[in-house]
């Protein structure tokens, strides 16, 4: 394990660095270029667990094709991905071309938990994600609420990519039982529904989605697998009331719902 906090390019070079045993790679990297993160994934080629807290600019496709392609012929052990990008009074500008996660697909076989915090997600990206079908937690955000490049039916197509009607056509079931999803302005009551439709989803987290309503937790909770959701949270969602909590509790209990309302912005 490498386990490293601040370091930057200046006092660690890549040059003949290569790992070829370590598994689990965790940096706090203020300091450090994405080129540079690219290029230390590259030299670990059996890595299981990424986690990257506080990069400075966005996230690149050389960061998220590299653990596939250091494992070069033999598969790849990646379980975890966790990346944070480090929000400061300037924000990053997005990427000039969008990720794409096909990689991911069709080479990270193992791959149960992805989180790609303060990043600029798209649909095709959320398309992806959908396609992992070993993924049992994943959790993202939008950086903002000004233009956004998800659509409603950008997160329609991932929840109905993850549903079990989905599923079944590639003869594998969604394992997804942990989704975090803050700061989607697109996802409204309609998705609400759709995400019903993952039937081992045991944990949802909404947080700052302004178009979900009352009757998309009514929606949610009516479609929703009898018995299998552990625990429903939802903050900052100014358009659900107490109505719609008070439904969630009937159906859940008490225990299983958290809401948090107070938060008023004026871009919203």
């Amino acid at each position: 394990m490498f386990d490293f906090y601040r370091i930057s390019n200046d006092n660690v070079p890549l040059s003949n660095v290569y790992f070829p045993c370590l598994s689990i790679l965790r940096l706090a990297c203020l300091d450090l270029d994405p080129d540079w993160i690219a290029g230390l994934l590259r030299q670990c080629p059996v890595l299981e667990e990424i986690m990257l807290w506080e990069i400075p600019d966005h996230v690149t496709q050389a960061m998220v094709d590299a653990p596939c392609l250091a494992a070069g012929s033999n598969y790849c052990r990646l379980r975890r991905f966790h990346l944070t990008i480090y929000l400061s009074g300037i924000t990053a500008d997005r990427p000039e071309h969008p990720l794409d996660l096909t990689r991911w697909i069709t080479s990270a076989p193992r791959l149960e938990y992805v989180v790609l915090w303060n990043t600029y997600p798209t649909n095709h990206m959320l398309y992806c994600i959908s396609q992992i079908p070993s993924l049992k937690k994943f959790g993202t955000n939008h950086r903002g609420f000004q233009d956004s490049l998800v659509t409603t039916q950008g997160l329609l197509a991932f929840a109905t990519g993850l549903s079990s009607s989905s599923i079944m056509k590639k003869q594998a079931v969604s394992q997804l039982q942990e989704l975090r999803l803050e700061a989607f302005k697109p996802l409204t009551d309609s998705v609400m529904k759709a995400l019903a439709g993952i039937d081992r989803l045991k944990d949802l987290h909404i947080c700052r989605c302004p178009f979900i309503t009352d009757e998309g937790i009514k929606l949610f909770l009516d479609n929703k697998k009898p018995g299998s959701l552990e625990k429903l949270s939802l903050s900052y969602c100014r358009r659900v009331t107490n109505s719609g909590i008070d439904y969630a509790i009937s159906i859940l209990g008490a225990s299983k719902v958290s809401f948090i309302h107070r938060w008023h912005p004026t871009n919203t």
